[in-house]
């Protein structure tokens, strides 16, 4: 079959991507076209289209989220690919492999382009050109007995033990410091120029990480129309500077931390955690969930907080490689660097 490739900015027709979308991706509808491309924030996104060539009939797409990074101390352009999909019946190796090249292609000479694909999609895109930079870890911290009671063999038959598993729990927690005579930690509802000052002050702090303003986080998590998230900050008491803060949505009882960020200053870290592992088992939640970038310096961070680790089959690609070797050594992407 011959095809060709359509590139469109700034026109997202929901008659073409609409069809392949619940054909490949199920989940989409059209509040990601209101919300994800044309309210983004940033500039347009950038949509390929795959079209059968003798009567342009368009049965594939792949969207360039446009993102800027702060690549060892310096704001780069970049971008996010997503969104990525093709019709049952047209799909094989061939047009989506030539739709990859294409889109990387159109990005290359633009910055930094970044991929979190699945397996089936990572093969593809390490053949059009994308390099592996490392993987995802998942962090978990179980809050309740009951959690763990469960997640054992058998363990439904031990669920009266779950009151002392929660007390060994809590007294797991007693010897992180909060540092309360410099800290406070409270649940916010709405983005301010303090976290632009949060960023400006320590985007530094990280070689790689993806800016996070607070018009991106008011876009990203708050408007964000398929899901609720929730902000937990970190300030300093005498200013009343926010120094961190946590995104997460709560799901079947357990939360989900989609995004971190702090100020880099360890007491902070510590002291965010330790604030929100409190508030969560005030709430009665039952685990906190985090997906990271493998980071040793998290790494460290989060188990001083009782974080245990587990690989996952999620990598991270990443367009040039060579770009961000010098810069390998404290990278931070969360799981909301992934799903615009």
């Amino acid at each position: 079959m011959k095809f060709k490739i359509e590139k469109k900015i700034d026109d997202y027709n929901p008659d073409f991507l609409l069809p392949i979308w619940r054909e490949g991706l199920p989940d989409l509808d059209e509040r990601r076209l209101n919300w994800s491309y044309k309210h983004n924030p940033i500039s347009p996104p950038i949509v390929g289209l795959l079209k059968r060539a003798h009567d342009n009939h368009v049965f594939g797409c792949e969207t360039i989220f446009p993102r800027e990074f702060c690549l060892g101390g310096e704001v780069i352009a970049g971008g996010k690919r997503g969104d990525f999909a093709i019709k049952k019946k047209f799909r094989g190796l061939g047009p989506a492999l030539e739709l990859q090249k294409y889109m990387l292609e159109l990005v290359n000479n633009r910055g930094l382009l970044v991929a979190f694909p699945n397996k089936i999609a990572e093969k593809v895109q390490i053949r059009a050109g994308f390099q592996k930079i490392g993987g995802i870890k998942l962090y978990i911290k179980p809050l309740k007995g009951a959690y763990l009671l469960k997640k054992i063999k058998n363990g439904h038959f031990f669920l009266f033990l779950a009151p002392l598993v929660d007390l060994i729990l809590r007294c797991r927690d007693l010897g992180n410091k909060t540092y309360s005579d410099t800290y406070t930690a409270e649940e916010v509802s709405e983005i301010d120029h303090k976290f632009d000052q949060l960023w400006e002050e320590a985007k530094g702090q990280f070689s790689f990480v993806g800016k996070r303003d607070a018009e991106y986080l008011q876009w990203r998590y708050l408007e964000n129309p398929y899901k609720k998230f929730y902000f937990f900050v970190i300030k300093e008491k005498r200013t009343n500077k926010i120094c961190g803060y946590l995104v997460y949505e709560i799901r079947d009882n357990i939360v989900f931390i989609s995004d971190l960020f702090w100020n880099g200053q360890q007491e902070v870290f510590i002291s965010l955690f330790c604030h929100f592992t409190k508030t969560c088992n005030r709430s009665g939640l039952q685990a906190i969930y985090f997906n990271l970038f493998e980071n040793i310096k998290i790494d460290g961070l989060l188990k001083k907080n009782r974080f245990i680790r587990k690989d996952t089959i999620t990598t991270v690609l990443v367009s040039k490689k060579k770009l961000l070797e010098p810069y390998a050594d404290n990278i931070l992407l969360t799981k909301g660097d992934d799903d615009f």
